[in-house]
């Protein structure tokens, strides 16, 4: 889901899955019907979310490498010398 918003799953005849918001529209005529391809930004967000969570991990991971590594680190300004 992409904002609370619900999109139809779509499969093609060659099994590639596409994602469409779809919008009725009642006119005099009868219906209008409005089919949005949200499969793009879909899977841009999955891939941005897959990437989100491994830089996190790999976060969590550096954190506990620092903190537990039983020799004296420091980290300063490679410029000034200054420690941070």
């Amino acid at each position: 889901m992409l904002l609370g918003r619900k999109f139809n799953e779509f499969k093609y005849l060659d099994n590639i899955v596409g994602w469409f918001e779809l919008r009725v529209q009642p006119v005099q005529q009868g219906a209008m019907i409005l089919s949005i391809d949200k499969t793009e930004s879909l899977t841009a967000r999955k891939k941005r979310d897959k990437i989100e969570e491994k830089l996190h991990s790999n976060e969590e991971v550096y954190q506990t490498m620092f903190l537990n590594n039983p020799q004296p680190m420091w980290i300063y300004d490679l410029e000034t010398l200054e420690f941070l």
